[in-house]
Order: structure tokens, then C-alpha cells, then sequence
């Protein structure tokens, strides 16, 4: 990142006192067959209107500041072993959404934008008995954490994409709920 963007989150974290929050998006994901990998996971097929996966408040004021600090995936399903990576955006990404779909994320037109905040990435889901599956990336695991980001003005919400890094068959409509840790300031 660049010295500028560096002293101005310093400058943010000095002025203000940090608040940490948990914020979750979840959706019944569409998984009408097997995923291969590199797919989008979400919650409609090609050309359905898939929508990304919003996490709403995550800053204390339109156009604040923050930092994820870990995010956790569950999964209604058990043995899944699904490898995910979530790619997070300060509006509406323009990269493919469609679940089952080629992931895209990050395209250059979200990178010079400036809405492409950064990737987290996650070790395989796994489970103990039939509960569900889950993992979880934090600021001392795998998982390039923190991220830090400023929401758009006018807005206090991250969007984020979902894309699976393995080929895995995940029963039809089965729900997750990405959950996210955040600093504000």
C-alpha cells in the first residue's frame, strides 16, 4: 500500500477510538450442481441476478474507516472441505456475481476505481460430527488480514464476493453465513 493511504489510516486511528463490531451477510446459495474451481458462490445462477454479499454498518458514519480483522464461513452441511476466498468492495462490484459463474473479482475497472479493497483467503472448511462446517481467517492465521478500507461516501456498508478455490458438489440451496470482525475508527 502506499505510504499516503498508510499515514492517513494513522491519522484515523489516532483520532479516533476504536470500536470493534461483528457484521454477517448469509444467503441460501444456489449450488444447482458441482462448483469447479474458481467459481462464484452465491445465491442465483447465470444470468439470475445474483447480488453480492453485503455487509451493512460495518463503519460509524457514510464514507468512514475500518479494518477487517477476521472473517469466520459457516456452512449447513458437514465434510464439506470447501476452500473459499471472499474479495471485498466499497460499492457494487462489476466482476461476475453469478453463482457457479467464473469469478472475476478483482477486475481493473474495481481496482482503478478504487472500490477493491482486498482478499481474504481461508483454509479448508471442516467439521467435528455432523454440525455444520466452518472456517475462519483471523489477523494471526492464514488469510492476509487486516484489511483495512474506506467505505464510499454516502455509504457504510463492504460488498464482498464469494469464490470457491476447489471443485466441490455442495447440495442444493444450502445455507452460509459469512460473518466479519471489524476495527472501526
Amino acid at each position: 500500500m502506499s505510504a499516503n493511504f498508510d499515514s492517513v489510516v494513522d491519522a484515523i486511528k489516532d483520532a479516533w477510538r476504536p470500536l470493534v463490531v461483528e457484521r454477517y451477510a448469509e444467503k441460501i446459495i444456489d449450488a444447482n450442481g458441482a462448483y469447479t474451481a474458481g467459481d462464484v458462490v452465491s445465491n442465483k445462477p447465470t444470468g439470475g441476478g445474483a447480488t453480492p454479499w453485503v455487509f451493512h454498518n460495518v463503519v460509524r458514519e457514510d464514507g468512514g474507516a475500518g479494518e477487517i480483522m477476521a472473517v469466520k464461513i459457516e456452512a449447513q452441511t458437514t465434510a464439506i472441505a470447501s476452500v473459499f476466498s471472499l474479495f471485498a468492495h466499497s460499492d457494487v462490484p462489476t466482476c461476475e456475481l453469478d453463482d457457479a459463474d467464473a469469478n472475476t473479482a478483482p477486475l481493473l475497472a474495481d481496482v482503478t476505481s478504487g472500490i477493491y479493497k482486498g482478499r481474504v483467503d481461508f483454509t479448508a472448511c471442516d467439521d467435528v460430527g455432523t454440525g455444520m462446517s466452518e472456517t475462519m481467517a483471523t489477523t494471526s492465521t492464514y488469510g492476509k488480514l487486516p484489511i483495512p478500507f474506506v467505505c464510499k461516501p454516502g455509504s457504510k456498508d463492504l460488498h464482498c464476493v464469494l469464490a470457491i478455490q476447489n471443485a466441490v458438489d455442495l447440495a442444493d440451496d444450502t445455507y452460509l453465513r459469512i460473518t466479519m470482525l471489524i476495527r472501526q475508527y
